[in-house]
C-alpha cells in the first residue's frame, strides 16, 4: 500500500468517452463519471483488498483521442487535475515500420512465434514490412484513424 501511495501511476484511458458532447444537451451520465473521477484524482482514500489507499501523491495520466469532444468539454474541476496537455501527431508508414519490427514483444517477431508453434518458419522481408506499414497508414487517412491499431 506504502509503495501505491508514494510512487504510484494510474493511467486513465480513453477519458474522452466520459467528456460531454458538444451538443447543448446535459449528459447527465458522463457527468456523474466524472464526479465520480474527481475526487480519487484530487486526493482521498480508496478502500482496497489490500487495505486504505491515499490518492493524494499518486500521478494520474489521462488520454483521449476527442475527435468528437475536446479536453473543454470535461468539468472543469476535472480539467484543472489535468493541466499539461499533449497532442500528438497522425502515425507516419515509418512510424508503422518501427512498431512492427523494433519493441520487444513486435507484431512481426510475434507473428513469427505464432506460426513456428504449428511447425511454420516465415520470414517478412523490409519490403513485405514496408508495404504493410503503407497499407496500415493508408487506411488510416482514407476511414477512421485509429493509430497502430490498424496494425
Amino acid at each position: 500500500v506504502y509503495r501505491a501511495e508514494q510512487l504510484g501511476i494510474i493511467f486513465i484511458d480513453e477519458i474522452d468517452k466520459i467528456a460531454g458532447k458538444q451538443s447543448n444537451s446535459v449528459d447527465v451520465s458522463r457527468e456523474g463519471v466524472q464526479r465520480d473521477i474527481l475526487p480519487i484524482v484530487e486526493g482521498s482514500n480508496v478502500a482496497t483488498k489490500y487495505g486504505s489507499v491515499k490518492t493524494d501523491y499518486i500521478l494520474f495520466v489521462a488520454a483521449g483521442a476527442f475527435h468528437m469532444s475536446k479536453p473543454s468539454d470535461l468539468i472543469p474541476e476535472l480539467q484543472g487535475r489535468f493541466p499539461i496537455r499533449v497532442e500528438l501527431t497522425k502515425l507516419s508508414t515509418d512510424d508503422f515500420v518501427k512498431i512492427l519490427i523494433e519493441p520487444d514483444n513486435a507484431l512481426i517477431k510475434q507473428y513469427m512465434a505464432l506460426l513456428a508453434t504449428e511447425g511454420i518458419e516465415i520470414e517478412f522481408s523490409d519490403e513485405a514490412i514496408r508495404k504493410i506499414a503503407e497499407i496500415a497508414y493508408q487506411v488510416n487517412q482514407d476511414t477512421d484513424n485509429i493509430g497502430a491499431r490498424r496494425l
